[in-house]
């Protein structure tokens, strides 16, 4: 739509930039985006690098799913369309697709002649780039899904995704932008089960694996089989008394604990008294995450997900706690349905968790003068370690048994 004042938004003079420029540097999701659902600026690519690339795989399944949160449940009804009478029935909902196309389609035309004209209001812009994103979306469900995808619930929103990628998906959506893609990642899995993942012919991948530069000695892992942290068996008890080992251990020292989840993060707070903890909610993770940084106090931030994307660097981490192997949840739809759908489902379950292991261990040691140490104590990971090919050389030879 028209903007009076599009020669100087900001966002439109960085884009300008980009597209003109011979190398840029693009958030994944707005490189899928861009591609996809608009002029495609960033197409027809010789080379594209995509560093950690270990979360492609979830970034292309978000962006391929359809969410129906509330406030697209009103924007349906507001222009017709309901939900399917018979909910758990795939193709009751590829019917819904077709038949909520062409009202979509003809909302969305209104709507763009509306926000054409001088001052549209807020409400009808925001409107308009729904509708827009509603429909790209159903465009994807109606064409690329079958009964490889899942329906479910959670949080009272409806999601449609696909359980694995196939190579139709990854194609359409990632690889067609671009002649060669260079992935990166101080964690991706080995070759075979990065092709299954991405729905690549395994023929097309050429896989370079590098050795640490960082000296083992200042990355060490600990590994006492001392707590079976099973769903079955939760030996939380002796697991308290390791962490306070540690942390006695490391009494000047900042740290972090991994709980893995919000569960095993609540029993920590609670069974451990000690000013020295500290955690957060979904809502103040970051706020509460650079208090943890800029403090001078030996702080350890427990929390159940800093395994990514969080640099720790020098004195502001100097141990690392697992409290469990970080297996993904088997109540939740999508790893269940993987997990029970074949052998690979299996074996990508434990491939995961080793992934997560490498990289919530990296947090902590950032250079080559840094240094950091990190425990394991759930007699789990014996099952996990002796899968020698989820974990490389450059791990194994930090590891320590006791």
């Amino acid at each position: 739509p028209r903007c009076d004042l599009k020669s100087k938004c900001a966002y439109e003079l960085q884009r300008k930039k980009a597209v003109l420029a011979k190398y840029r540097v693009l958030n994944f999701s707005y490189f899928l985006s861009e591609n996809n659902f608009s002029k495609g600026r960033f197409s027809n690519q010789d080379i594209v690098i995509v560093d950690e690339a270990d979360r492609i795989e979830d970034s292309l399944i978000d962006f391929v799913s359809l969410v129906i949160g509330y406030r697209i449940k009103l924007f349906l009804k507001s222009i017709g369309i309901y939900e399917p009478k018979f909910k758990t029935v795939y193709e009751s909902w590829i019917e819904w697709a077709n038949k909520s196309v062409p009202l979509l389609i003809n909302e969305k035309d209104k709507l763009e002649e509306i926000v054409s004209e001088p001052n549209p209001s807020i409400e009808d812009i925001k409107d308009f780039h729904l509708a827009k994103n509603i429909l790209s979306k159903l465009l994807i469900l109606r064409e690329s899904s079958s009964d490889k995808w899942i329906r479910y619930e959670i949080e009272n929103k409806i999601i449609f995704r696909p359980i694995w990628l196939s190579e139709f998906l990854s194609e359409k959506f990632l690889f067609r932008h671009s002649n060669k893609f260079i992935l990166m990642s101080a964690t991706l899995p080995e070759i075979r089960i990065l092709s299954y993942l991405l729905g690549i012919n395994i023929d097309d991948l050429d896989f370079l694996e590098l050795d640490s530069p960082f000296n083992p000695e200042n990355r060490q892992i600990i590994y006492e089989p001392y707590a079976d942290m099973s769903f079955k068996v939760f030996e939380i008890d002796k697991l308290i008394k390791k962490i306070k080992e540690v942390l006695n251990n490391h009494k000047n020292e900042k740290g972090i604990i991994h709980t893995v989840s919000y569960k095993i993060r609540d029993i920590v707070m609670a069974e451990i008294s000690n000013d020295r903890l500290i955690t957060h909610n979904t809502k103040d993770k970051e706020v509460i995450l650079a208090r943890f940084k800029s403090s001078d106090r030996p702080l350890v931030l427990v929390s159940p997900s800093i395994d990514r994307g969080v640099s720790l660097d020098d004195n502001q981490a100097r141990f690392a706690i697992w409290c469990k192997v970080p297996y993904q949840n088997l109540i939740d739809k999508v790893v269940s349905a993987r997990v029970y759908s074949s052998n690979f489902g299996k074996e990508w379950y434990q491939a995961d968790a080793a992934n997560t292991v490498l990289q919530g261990c990296g947090r902590i040691v950032r250079s080559f003068t840094d240094y950091g140490v990190s425990y394991l104590f759930d007699k789990q990971f014996d099952k996990l370690f002796n899968k020698a090919k989820y974990f490389p050389k450059w791990f194994r030879e930090a590891i320590i048994w006791r």
